[in-house]
């Protein structure tokens, strides 16, 4: 039976900018300090994940600063994400699907079609970027399906014992997989 894979999460969040006029996209990282954010996406690219991506103002919220305090333009009156039209306007991106870096930028392959995630609108912003893998749940189907007590009736003793054994091995390995977290 294979393992399940490792989750595997990255977590950005700090104040996103741009290094000149085509220069990297890079975040002053609140945790683990400045880091260019292509770097960072590249090795999950083609993989299936859930993306997430948000303006993320401090707590409490600012509620008389454009974005909710998070926007360091609001000095200078105008906005590239528009908070000087709307103050109130936060950026959210959220999808689940195949990530891919093209020469437009990142995208995420949806059942729907795709999304592109527009890292345009977190320049000059505190904001945060949540990669997380996901797991294959037909993989994940097969292992449990032999768990279903409807499909137990008739087995000896032996199968049962067997059948219990292989959900606490099972059970143990999804506790493995949630605990050692890759960040």
């Amino acid at each position: 039976m294979p393992q399940l894979e490792k989750l595997k999460i990255l977590d950005l969040l700090g104040v996103f900018y741009q290094e000149g006029a085509e220069g990297a996209f890079m975040v002053a990282d609140e945790f683990d300090g400045t880091q260019s954010v292509q770097d960072r996406l590249a090795p999950f690219a083609g993989q299936t994940l859930r993306v997430l991506a948000h303006h993320r103002p401090r707590e409490p919220v600012l509620k008389d600063r454009w974005g909710g305090g998070c926007c360091l333009f609001e000095g200078s009156g105008r906005c590239p994400a528009g908070h000087h039209a709307d103050p109130h306007y936060l950026y959210t991106f959220s999808a689940v699907g195949l990530l891919t870096f093209s020469d437009s930028g990142w995208v995420v392959h949806t059942e729907k079609g795709q999304k592109e995630l527009d890292l345009s609108q977190l320049v000059g912003h505190r904001s945060q970027i949540t990669l997380i893998n996901m797991p294959d749940l037909a993989d994940i189907e097969a292992k449990v399906k032999g768990f279903d007590p409807g499909n137990m009736e008739g087995d000896s003793v032996e199968d049962l014992i067997r059948k219990a054994s292989d959900l606490r091995d099972f059970l143990v390995e999804l506790q493995s997989a949630a605990k050692d977290v890759d960040v």
